[in-house]
């Protein structure tokens, strides 16, 4: 019994390597070609003469994508195909005629960090997922708030990744502070009462 486990424990220790290696492999040289097609993207993005937008109709940009979910896949052939072809076809953010009411143009660091969160596909609900991330969360926050010249030991609030979330938040707390019930009896218990907004 006891060597049927350890030749067990070999096998998947086996696997779980040939796994690693693997991933790491792959990871390497998507990264590799990456680099080589995001770099192109951006000099290209970033010439002059490049429009920040190419007028195309729905039938156009669906006819240069492969959409068909082909259920052997595509392979990294026909992956960097559609890369390439979304790259030619997105909105031109780079360009320095790129001017946008809700966001405005990356920075090379910019696609570092996005980067690594894609890779480290954390999450810092708690401490415990993510101990680093958390330490940075509150280090930025405390930055932020000594920024809006905020006491950073009582500072606190939250904070929004864009316009309509902030505009949804707005909207509740307005709601909560004219209608302070509705926390506890909800819309119904509003209604009920004949109370209208």
């Amino acid at each position: 019994m006891h060597v049927q486990t350890q030749r067990l424990e070999t096998k998947i220790e086996k696997i779980q390597n040939k796994r690693s290696t693997d991933a790491s492999n792959e990871l390497e040289e998507l990264l590799s070609t990456a680099t080589q097609v995001f770099g192109d993207y951006v000099r290209r993005s970033t010439d002059p003469q490049t429009q920040v937008v190419e007028p195309s109709s729905v039938e156009e940009l669906l006819a240069k994508l492969d959409l068909s979910f082909s259920s052997q896949g595509v392979g990294q052939q026909g992956i960097w195909q559609d890369i390439n072809a979304i790259c030619n076809t997105a909105t031109n953010t780079w360009s320095e005629k790129f001017l946008y009411k809700l966001y405005s143009s990356p920075t090379p660091i910019g696609v570092i960090s996005e980067s690594l969160l894609g890779l480290l596909n954390n999450n810092v609900h708690v401490f415990r997922s993510s101990p680093i991330g958390a330490i940075l969360e509150a280090t930025i926050s405390n930055k932020l708030a000594e920024m809006c010249n905020f006491p950073k030991d009582t500072a606190s609030g939250l904070t929004f990744p864009g316009g309509s979330y902030s505009n949804m938040h707005a909207l509740m707390v307005a709601r909560n502070q004219r209608f302070p019930e509705i926390k506890t009896q909800g819309l119904w218990g509003l209604a009920k009462s004949g109370t209208r907004p």
